[in-house]
C-alpha cells in the first residue's frame, strides 16, 4: 500500500492523507501524514495522480485493463523467454540437432558411478595456511564486531520536517533490517540490538 486517504461524511477530497515510502528492502522508512487541504493537493505526488481521474467502470473490463494489471517483473520474464525462442529459432537445425544430443548424452553419463580415489591428495602446507588466514580477515572485517566493542546506542538527534499540516515520521534500519531510529514531530526513539 503506498497511501491510505480518509474522507469525511459527504466530502468527495480527502481531508487526511497517509503516505508510505518503503525503502528497496519493503521496509516503511517514511510515514507522511497530510491534513486539510495539503490532503489532496500535495499527498502522495498529488491525489489525481495516485488514483487517477474517476472512470466508468466499462473501461476495467477490456483486455488492455487486464493487460496493464500484470506486474512489470512478469513482463520481463516473457520477455526474455521470447528473446531465447528467437535466438533458438535462429540456430540451424542441424546444430539445434546436435546440441540437444550433447545433452542426452550428458545426462546418460550422469548416472555413472564414479570409482573412488585410494589417496585423498590435500591442499599444501601454504594453501591451508592462506585459506586460514583469509576466514580469519572475513571474521575480523565483519561490522558485527563494532556491536561488541563499542556496546552503545546511537544518539544522533536529525531534523524533522514536520508543519502545522504535515506530520513525517522517519524509520531507520541496520545493516540487519533491525528497526535503529524513529524520527517523528514529537522527538526521536533510538533503538539497540542486542549481539545473540
Amino acid at each position: 500500500m503506498k497511501a491510505k486517504f480518509l474522507f469525511g461524511a459527504g466530502s468527495n477530497a480527502p481531508g487526511k492523507a497517509i503516505c508510505y515510502h518503503f525503502n528497496a528492502l519493503g521496509q516503511a522508512d517514511q510515514l507522511t501524514e497530510r491534513y486539510g487541504a495539503d490532503a489532496n493537493t500535495n499527498a502522495c505526488d498529488g491525489y489525481a495522480v495516485l488514483v487517477g481521474l474517476p472512470t466508468d467502470n466499462r473501461a476495467r473490463s477490456g483486455i488492455v485493463y487486464l493487460l496493464s494489471r500484470v506486474k512489470p517483473e512478469t513482463w520481463y520474464v516473457l520477455l526474455v523467454c521470447v528473446l531465447i525462442g528467437l535466438v533458438t529459432g535462429l540456430i540451424p537445425r542441424e546444430k539445434r540437432r546436435q546440441l540437444v544430443m550433447a545433452f542426452t548424452e550428458a545426462r546418460r553419463f550422469w548416472d555413472v558411478p564414479f570409482k573412488t580415489a585410494r589417496r585423498v591428495r590435500l591442499p599444501s602446507l601454504g594453501w591451508k595456511t592462506v585459506s586460514y588466514a583469509l576466514v580469519v580477515v572475513m571474521l575480523l572485517a565483519d561490522d558485527r564486531w563494532g556491536i561488541v566493542l563499542n556496546a552503545r546506542a546511537d544518539c544522533t538527534y536529525p531534523a524533522n520536517t514536520s508543519t502545522e499540516t504535515t506530520r513525517v515520521t522517519q524509520f531507520a534500519y541496520d545493516y540487519d533490517g533491525h528497526l535503529t531510529q524513529v524520527n517523528s514531530p514529537e522527538g526521536v526513539i533510538n533503538y539497540g540490538v542486542s549481539v545473540r
